[in-house]
């Protein structure tokens, strides 16, 4: 299972970007500057987990999702967390539909979201 710090890792390589260089382009909202190449090598490490905002500065400077960065790193989206502080009674039936998908070896979100939409759409 690749890691959130591997996918950083073999990422900043690819862009031939050095742990300092990838550290100047991500911003710290926290600070009036940018993350230090320790903490970006923590992160790769995976010895530590960048906050969201952070983690959002880092998909940004390597041009990856930060969705997909969030969920490799164990940070559940946004719209989901919304979703599940306003709907909390929901929470056991959104995990049974994962452990199936699981299970079941489901690989076809897409066609879930396409089929969404076009119910949305006939509706």
């Amino acid at each position: 299972m690749r890691t959130l710090g591997s996918i950083v890792r073999e990422r900043r390589e690819q862009l031939g970007l050095t742990l300092r260089g990838l550290a100047e382009l991500v911003k710290n909202p926290l600070r009036n500057g940018h993350i230090a190449p320790q903490y970006l090598q923590d992160i790769e490490r995976d010895r530590r987990g960048p906050s969201p905002a952070i983690l959002r500065g880092i998909a940004a400077a390597i041009g990856f999702d930060a969705d997909f960065l969030g969920a490799a790193s164990g940070q559940v989206p946004d719209a989901v967390s919304t979703y599940l502080r306003a709907h909390p009674e929901e929470a056991p039936t959104i995990r049974a539909l994962f452990e199936r998908a699981q299970r079941d070896g489901f690989i076809n979100w897409d066609g879930i979201a396409t089929g969404s939409r076009a119910m949305k759409a006939a509706g």
